[in-house]
């Protein structure tokens, strides 16, 4: 298994415990422990994402993982962590794609692309 897999694996190991182990907290009573855990269990996956803008950026190639980082960061400065765990748990179970389902993703998109060129030159795309 390669590294980034694996960091995956555990980020979404970590933002599920922190998840469920919050939600318990909150069941029983301790709502200030339930944003404590969420808190600190979507630290790791907001600082791999950082990590990652920060490289995409480099490469002149930020995306949507902005976004989630905006996401991610305003729910944690309002007291949302609930909201932030989410976020967090989402964000590491899509780390877990494939490759070859976002290779395919990438091709269909680029089907796209260049038939949406020929459309706009005057040319008849294919349905």
């Amino acid at each position: 298994m390669n590294r980034r897999r694996t960091t995956n694996l555990l980020l979404l190991a970590i933002s599920a415990a922190a998840l469920a182990t919050g939600l318990s907290a909150r069941l029983i009573g301790e709502p200030q422990w339930a944003d404590w855990v969420w808190l600190v269990g979507s630290a790791p996956v907001l600082l791999v994402v950082l990590v990652g803008i920060a490289r995409a950026v480099l490469r002149r190639e930020a995306g949507v993982d902005l976004i989630a980082l905006l996401s991610m960061t305003g729910a944690m400065t309002l007291g949302e962590y609930l909201i932030g765990a989410v976020i967090g748990l989402m964000l590491a179970s899509g780390g877990l794609e494939p490759p070859a389902s976002s290779a395919h993703g990438l091709r269909r998109c680029n089907r796209r692309i260049r038939r949406n060129r020929r459309c706009r030159s005057g040319g008849i795309a294919p349905a």
